[in-house]
């Protein structure tokens, strides 16, 4: 005989495998409010002895209690790790109610002779025995699902970063559950982006989410604060959220010029999106040049003289002030720009900090 009922959503704590004695039956609408998963001996007159049989199965962290067989149960996790124990009991030959408990065993070695009961907890996975008691610790399931914003087609695709002005013809809006195997995705509503409700293309998945495409290109404007779902499983319901993101292009390299324009800038060798000033930028070593950082206005003035770090030595690399230079980059939005330009020249390889 084998029973299996899978733990019901929700309950929290522990929950304890409790030997009754004296010996009963308790009823079904008994258990259904109860944290205790009950196991009752009856009597078994073909084996002239007594029997565990599981009369609900209600376990802490959603995991669930197996009965196998009539002497034997497994408590499992999701992971495969399991404990035994042996639900061998003694009775008197008149019928009596005495039972002596359970013997647990882990990875086959006895740690329990006699338990009166076990409980179940989280989230880490192990067995403790103190007194009667045994607690067996498994990892609680917990669904919380991931969910990403990313561009399809064009410069950026599969990236959920792109350039200030650039018009995203299609968005990649995914999700998956973290334990796909034990706690499936089954339905989800409240899609959003923008604030507005929004329906994937055809052949977009209730497990995996899929593509959206508008029409016509969005702009940043018009994600506004971004896509939002919530995602239903058996456990529970989640709402997630997240953002495709326009950054502007810092641009650094070495130049022989004292002053650059917009040209000069952008024709740096460097450039990199970046939601700040903040950051390491690597410069190569080139004989008699000076170092040449240039980022939006919006990203805030830094002090030439203590916010240019040498990322190695953590010593000042002193710049002038900058001056202000009106760029539009590839996508035709323009914005003022800081251009720093350091001190000195400076030969070799340096890795500059910017605070």
């Amino acid at each position: 005989m084998s029973h299996r009922k899978p733990a019901r959503a929700g309950l929290v704590g522990k929950a304890f495998l409790t030997l009754l004695s004296p010996l009963r039956y308790p009823a079904e609408s008994d258990l259904l409010g109860s944290a205790a998963l009950f196991v009752a001996p009856h009597k078994a007159s073909a084996l002239g002895g007594m029997q565990m049989q599981a009369i609900s199965s209600l376990v802490a962290n959603n995991e669930e209690f197996l009965l196998d067989g009539p002497l034997v149960g497994t408590i499992g996790d999701r992971d495969g790790e399991s404990f035994l124990f042996d639900n061998r009991g003694e009775a008197s030959s008149e019928g009596g109610s005495e039972f002596s408990g359970i013997t647990v065993r882990s990875e086959g070695v006895v740690v329990k002779n006699n338990a009166r009961d076990i409980g179940f907890s989280g989230p880490d996975q192990s067995v403790e025995v103190s007194g009667d008691r045994v607690t067996i610790r498994v990892p609680p399931l917990v669904f919380n699902p991931t969910f990403a914003v990313r561009f399809v087609g064009g410069p950026f695709n599969n990236q959920s970063v792109a350039e200030k002005g650039y018009q995203a013809t299609a968005l990649a809006i995914v999700w998956a559950s973290n334990n796909a195997a034990d706690i499936p995705i089954q339905s989800y509503d409240q899609l959003t982006l923008g604030g507005g409700a929004i329906a994937l293309d055809v052949g977009s998945t209730v497990s995996a989410g899929g593509t959206f495409t508008p029409g016509s290109p969005l702009s940043e404007a018009a994600t506004g604060a971004g896509a939002s779902v919530r995602l239903h499983s058996a456990i529970s319901s989640v709402t997630k959220s997240a953002k495709p993101n326009w950054h502007y292009r810092i641009h650094f390299g070495n130049s022989l010029s004292e002053i650059l324009d917009e040209s000069g800038v952008k024709g740096l060798s460097n450039s990199q999106l970046q939601g700040s000033r903040i950051g390491t930028l690597a410069f190569a070593a080139s004989a008699g040049t000076y170092k040449w950082i240039s980022y939006p206005v919006s990203y805030g003035l830094a002090d030439p003289d203590t916010k240019f770090i040498d990322a190695v030595t953590n010593l000042n690399v002193p710049m002038n002030d900058p001056s202000v230079i009106s760029i539009t980059n590839a996508f035709g939005h323009t914005a003022d720009y800081y251009a720093y330009r350091s001190v000195n020249k400076i030969n070799g390889a340096l890795s500059v900090r910017v605070d």
